[in-house]
């Protein structure tokens, strides 16, 4: 079976790796969003205070198979918007 690298990064270093062997990159993509999700469980709210998680599976030959891009925007006040600010507008 084809072996495939996760590599888990938050804004400035990589924050862990692991090999997985796996029958396809089907699988493969479908365990990426598993680990990204249990990232943002362990991590927990400490995720806010870099607000970007990023896994990146590539193949045994250095191929990338997929990316997950996950960026959160934290407002710095209960109830006060940053939508616009932040470029995300109404309705999105």
């Amino acid at each position: 079976m084809p072996q495939y690298q996760f590599a888990i990064y938050d804004r400035s270093a990589e924050i862990g790796n692991k090999i997985e062997e796996l029958p396809g990159p089907a699988e493969a993509k479908s365990l990426a969003v598993e680990t990204a999700g249990q990232v943002l469980k362990i991590v927990d709210g400490a995720f806010w205070a870099d607000g970007l998680l990023k896994v990146v599976v590539t193949d045994q030959a250095g191929t990338l198979i997929c990316a997950i891009l996950i960026n959160g925007i934290d407002t710095p006040t209960v109830g006060t918007s940053q939508r616009h600010a932040n470029g995300i507008a109404d309705g999105d």
